[in-house]
């Protein structure tokens, strides 16, 4: 599975779930992050959780208040978005209750 990067066109292994985040909040070449094009968007879920948001504000899949959010499946697939556990309004469209399982969940305040 791979996508390609909309401003350069490069094609990236993988979901897009990260970039796309990235990409639409304007996070690039952020330190600690890998991108794998020239443009610098990160494009792993778990390096924006460790390196881009901030303190883990709860798991609360109830909460309406938007949030920056990082889900896993039971085999590990990693996903991040912002939004609730329902709804995904900025990322690449898919909230945590649409993957097939959600193992872990968790809802971040902010972003650095």
């Amino acid at each position: 599975m791979s996508f390609n990067c909309e401003d350069c066109e490069t094609s990236i292994p993988g979901t897009n779930c990260a970039y796309a985040l990235s990409r639409k909040m304007g996070w690039r070449k952020k330190p600690h992050c890998y991108a794998h094009c020239t443009c610098g968007y990160p494009v792993r879920a778990k390096d924006l959780r460790d390196h881009v948001f901030g303190e883990p504000l709860d798991n609360n899949r109830a909460a309406f208040e938007d949030a920056y959010i990082y889900c896993e499946t039971k085999r590990g697939q990693r996903h991040v978005y912002y939004g609730t556990y329902d709804i995904c309004k900025i990322g690449n469209g898919i909230s945590a209750s649409a993957m097939s399982s959600c193992a872990v969940f968790k809802r971040y305040k902010s972003a650095n």
